[in-house]
């Protein structure tokens, strides 16, 4: 993953309640771009969970221990920052313009950020809010390279590079300026002389080339993007057209109210060949019959999962109770069917008893099924 290291145009207003323009000349902007620049360079999976840990942290919960890197990155730039003083704000503000940054793009990695911020907030429930509210800039994030990923790209107009011929001779001409042989030849020019004129035609020959089999290359993997789209489509149509789910063997009409939510969007992620995923998503939970409107508890949905569905929706997957905490949920729950959902809310600081509609847990389970099929490789 690699970004420009200039530093990004909103930074200096993200970062503005913590006043480092208030002395212009100890350049604290900049040493602190620098830090998050260097954080982001090497964002991982882990590393965004981590940011995302240190942003959700509630106030007086130390911050220190989860952003060991951050600090380093920092104390690079700045070797007067101490980490003993009470600075966790700032380093919440700055694990928060890591993410922000990361998700402004539209690769592959700023869909997975955007998704694991969003995956975070559990359905809204807890939204990240500060200085940035990353849980309202990850969301447009997903709709716009929802739909930017699968915009019909087009090959016409491909820039070409283009040697004219008053750039050729003038190219000759500098070279044979250049040569410090004076000693002319039959034709008028020395043999040193036309060899370096010729060598650097050949080099801005090599330059076009370059730049031009760059060019088609961005044009065709955008396109082969743009076809894996369309598979994934179809593969979706037939999918809803069958009305069956293959992964777990019965038809879409068999399987119980708000056991659907969680069913239908672990087949449809795995359908999914490209993030964040598709911008109708919801029209497609509802043509498999979730009911997008109806309210239920996040126990109430759990509780009407059979446990091999269970077994077969988190089996191999590590599960986070940060950013996939629906899987942490399932998890809790076929360790102890009786006390497993209440200690899961507990922790994760949600009323148990709180209802969502399925739409929403749809879409929440559907984005953690994403995140985990990237974490092990099989969508970046």
């Amino acid at each position: 993953m690699t970004y420009k290291k200039t530093q990004h145009p909103k930074f200096a207003g993200w970062c503005n309640e913590l006043r480092y323009n208030a002395a212009p000349e100890a350049n604290t902007l900049e040493q602190r771009w620098l830090a998050v620049n260097e954080i982001i360079q090497v964002a991982t999976h882990e590393v965004i969970e981590t940011l995302i840990q240190a942003v959700s942290q509630q106030q007086g919960k130390p911050v220190k221990r989860i952003v060991t890197g951050l600090i380093t990155a920092i104390q690079k730039y700045d070797t007067l920052f101490d980490s003993s003083e009470d600075n966790d704000h700032e380093l919440r503000v700055l694990a928060a313009c890591c993410l922000a940054t990361l998700m402004d793009g539209d690769t592959d990695s700023s869909a997975l950020t955007a998704l694991m911020v969003s995956a975070s907030t559990l359905a809204g429930a807890k939204p990240l809010i500060g200085a940035i509210n990353l849980s309202e800039q990850a969301d447009k994030i997903v709709k716009r390279l929802s739909l930017t990923h699968r915009t019909r790209p087009t090959l016409i107009g491909i820039e070409i590079p283009k040697l004219s011929s008053s750039d050729v001779m003038d190219a000759y001409d500098e070279a044979l300026q250049d040569s410090e042989d004076t000693s002319e030849s039959a034709e008028g020019s020395t043999p040193d002389a036309s060899a370096n004129a010729i060598e650097k035609l050949a080099d801005m020959t090599f330059s076009a080339i370059t730049q031009l089999t760059q060019n088609v290359n961005t044009s065709m993997e955008k396109m082969n993007r743009y076809l894996k789209v369309q598979d994934e489509e179809v593969d979706m149509l037939w999918l809803l057209i069958g009305g069956r789910s293959h992964e777990f063997n019965l038809n879409f009409t068999d399987i119980p109210l708000g056991a659907n939510s969680f069913l239908v969007a672990f087949e449809l992620a795995n359908t999914t060949t490209n993030l964040p995923g598709p911008e109708s998503i919801l029209s497609l939970f509802s043509r498999a019959g979730v009911a997008l409107e109806q309210e239920m508890s996040i126990p109430e949905v759990i509780r009407s999962l059979n446990q091999g569905w269970i077994d077969l929706m988190i089996q191999g997957k590590t599960t986070s109770d940060l950013t996939l905490p629906l899987h942490n949920a399932l998890s809790h729950y076929l360790t102890d069917t009786d006390n497993g959902l209440p200690y899961w809310a507990k922790q994760t600081g949600i009323d148990e008893k709180t209802q969502f509609p399925l739409a929403k847990l749809a879409l929440q389970f559907y984005r953690e099924c994403l995140i985990s099929r990237a974490k092990r490789g099989e969508l970046l």
